[in-house]
């Protein structure tokens, strides 16, 4: 068998007298040409949310650095819109919030603030006697909002009352029966 190269695109073959042309051609890649600076503009038209503030009060910190803890890691989840890690910090023995309930009350707003931390003696069951109460937090939670005007919006889903109770070994949050949101209320209005 004979081959012969010619200038490294076309190889010859030669089997038996029969001579074979085979053309090696150069790929060239197509890749497409990147996107112009107007078409990412397009691709991109909502620009991302600025995320809102987050305040908690110094003087609303607790002796409980652990309180404090899951207090900011609510705050934060809230602010970065994390629904899930706010339905992971959930008592174990309620159903969290839907995941929609939890964007329409908290998405969008432009800070986040700790009103109240109050301690509490909870009742987890409706059956339990007064011996049973177990240590626990209340707290008010707001959410404001702007219009585009700059000026404050008033609604009704700005504020939100929760419990904190100890459930194995962490700080878990949980719904605030009716009795501790109404005394919460009461205490931040002044009365």
């Amino acid at each position: 068998m004979d081959r012969t190269t010619n200038t490294g695109c076309v190889t010859r073959w030669m089997a038996g007298g029969v001579a074979c042309a085979l053309s090696v051609v150069p790929l060239t890649s197509c890749r497409p040409d990147p996107p112009s600076a107007s078409a990412t503009a397009e691709i991109d038209s909502e620009p991302e949310p600025t995320p809102p503030t987050i305040d908690f009060p110094t003087d609303l910190y607790t002796p409980d650095d652990a309180v404090n803890a899951t207090v900011d890691a609510l705050l934060s989840a809230l602010a970065a819109r994390d629904y899930a890690r706010v339905r992971a910090l959930w008592t174990l023995t309620e159903d969290p919030p839907k995941t929609n309930d939890l964007s329409n009350q908290w998405s969008g707003p432009s800070s986040i603030s700790l009103l109240a931390l109050q301690p509490v003696r909870t009742l987890r069951s409706e059956h339990a006697g007064v011996e049973d109460a177990e240590p626990g937090y209340v707290l008010m939670l707001e959410a404001e909002r702007e219009a585009e005007s700059g000026e404050t919006l008033e609604n009704d889903n700005n504020q939100a009352i929760l419990l904190l109770v100890f459930e194995s070994d962490q700080w878990r949050l949980s719904r605030t029966p009716k009795v501790i949101r109404q005394w919460l209320l009461k205490s931040v209005a002044g009365g």
